[in-house]
């Protein structure tokens, strides 16, 4: 079968370092997804007809038609200035070499430094400032507790785990395990991914089978199918862009071992700077029949705690199980950018009702704590029947807030009946 990607025109992705023919998408929400299936008798039929005289370099092309627009614009602008009027009056025709020229002159000025980048003024005003120097053995312990309270959950975790001194054990608790469980599976002579594999397990139920028995040939081809429409989708592996495909053997075309970019998912604010969240799939030596298996998943990143990590990883593991015996990495992609989505919006919503909670709490204490106060004054009169009350009553109150006594004041009213 042939999977199929349904998409508007104004979705699509396409950059200068891409290959001919290949895309990628702005948003994954916006695309829809299908199979089909293939007529191979068609495809060997089209193939036969194939020319390989045909050598087609899509960039001079494209350089070609810039030139012709270029020249273009030339050519009217001098007919305008011909019949005596304002060349700048015509239409503005797109430039795309003088575009991109203008674009690199701005960055290369904004990095150099100049008077309008606003690079030197700030510079300036931090040369103005005196940072006091860091105290490596003092410092006030409670400052420091609450800077840490104030740091994101997955900061504080991560901070937790560079204190474990084996690496595998920190590899598993970063993908959302426990540190007991990761222990436990380090404990074996497993490497990290049979260690992940046999913990990922563990979250479902293998107990049912595919609908389908599919034969080696038939996985491989379906392996080859999905892998070919990844590279088209996010491109080969690049190192300086976190957005694309990270294979662990893109020239192997049986090899499916890749960290997908959850580009549906947006981390909130209250995160910080968190990494971007990242599906790793492995099926190469865990899961060797995949789609007749089960594909080895881990999430890591997104500023999810590893509570929130387990959590996703067990319902992504349960629709995994659902989707056995087809190709399935691309319905994980968008439930994976879902589930996310659904989990960051209930913590929202329960530390909001915690936040509430613990408001409604402290007006209660304050209030409280203003009533015992009153208790303890006692009551203030509303009138004084005359000027002499008024004053007495006032030097009371005076003598015994100065002499630190709390206790009720009593009302002095002389000619009281």
């Amino acid at each position: 079968s042939v999977k199929m990607v349904y998409t508007p025109h104004s979705n699509l992705k396409k950059t200068f370092d891409m290959d001919s023919g290949t895309v990628t998408y702005h948003d994954n929400k916006r695309c829809r997804y299908g199979r089909c299936e293939k007529d191979r008798i068609r495809v060997k039929e089209l193939e036969k007809t194939k020319s390989d005289d045909l050598d087609v370099d899509y960039y001079a092309e494209m350089k070609t038609n810039e030139r012709r627009i270029i020249e273009r614009k030339k050519r009217e602008r001098k007919a305008q200035y011909e019949k005596g009027n304002d060349a700048s009056s015509g239409e503005d025709l797109y430039d795309p070499m003088l575009d991109d020229l203008r674009a690199i002159k701005q960055k290369a000025a904004a990095s150099g430094g100049d008077a309008q980048s606003g690079l030197d003024a700030g510079l300036e005003a931090l040369e103005g400032l005196s940072l006091a120097p860091l105290d490596q053995h003092g410092g006030n312990k409670a400052e420091s507790n609450t800077a840490k309270e104030a740091m994101p959950v997955w900061m504080r975790e991560a901070e937790a785990r560079q204190r474990e001194p084996s690496a595998d054990v920190r590899f598993l608790r970063e993908r959302g395990y426990t540190a007991a469980e990761a222990k436990a599976a380090c404990q074996s002579n497993w490497s990290r991914i049979e260690a992940l594999s046999n913990l990922y397990l563990t979250l479902g139920d293998e107990s049912e089978e595919p609908s389908g028995v599919m034969s080696v040939e038939e996985s491989l081809e379906a392996r080859m199918e999905e892998k070919a429409v990844l590279v088209a989708m996010f491109g080969f592996v690049d190192e300086d862009d976190e957005a694309s495909a990270k294979f662990v053997d893109v020239e192997s075309e049986s090899s499916l071992d890749v960290a997908l970019p959850i580009t549906s998912y947006e981390s909130p604010a209250r995160y910080g700077d968190a990494p971007l969240l990242q599906m790793e799939v492995f099926v190469d030596k865990v899961a060797p029949n995949y789609p007749a298996q089960v594909p080895v998943i881990a999430l890591v990143g997104g500023g999810l705690s590893e509570r929130l990590l387990r959590e996703v990883t067990t319902r992504v593991r349960t629709e995994a199980h659902e989707q056995l015996g087809e190709a399935q990495i691309f319905n994980l992609l968008s439930f994976v950018g879902d589930a996310c989505t659904e989990v960051v919006q209930k913590e929202t919503e329960q530390l909001a009702k915690e936040r509430a909670n613990r408001l409604r709490e402290e007006k209660e204490a304050a209030e409280a704590k203003r009533n015992e106060a009153r208790a303890k004054q006692g009551p203030v009169p509303n009138s004084f029947r005359t000027e002499t009350e008024r004053r007495n009553y006032a030097k009371e109150v005076a003598a015994r807030a100065s002499s630190g006594d709390t206790s009720r004041v009593s009302m002095i009213k002389k000619g009281k009946p």
